[in-house]
């Protein structure tokens, strides 16, 4: 079953962290060719606009920090906020001739 996204919108109100989680990933053991799992650092962006929560991860703690950042200074801006991608959207210029 496919989620449904709504459209995006401005949020009135928006808010977000970054918290340390610990999740796995699989690997292939070079000894035995058996695949296993290990326990590797994350970061979860957490947040919710207008009451709405979302989850995003990362594994490198910059490129977490970097993203928080983006994403409060696109909410100070006033921009879009697309649910499905989990960030603002940047408006673009219309194509086609520009008045003088």
């Amino acid at each position: 079953m496919e989620r449904v996204y709504p459209d995006p919108w401005i949020p009135k109100t928006f808010q977000v962290w970054v918290v340390k989680a610990t999740g796995s990933e699989r690997f292939t053991d070079r000894g035995t060719g058996e695949i296993r799992r290990r326990k590797v650092d994350c970061w979860d962006i957490k947040g919710k606009a207008d009451g709405v929560q979302w989850q995003k991860r990362f594994y490198k703690a910059g490129l977490a920090q970097t993203w928080k950042d983006r994403v409060d200074r696109d909410f100070a801006a006033g921009l879009a906020f697309d649910m499905r991608t989990k960030q603002f959207l940047v408006p673009q210029a219309p194509e086609g001739p520009t008045a003088p």
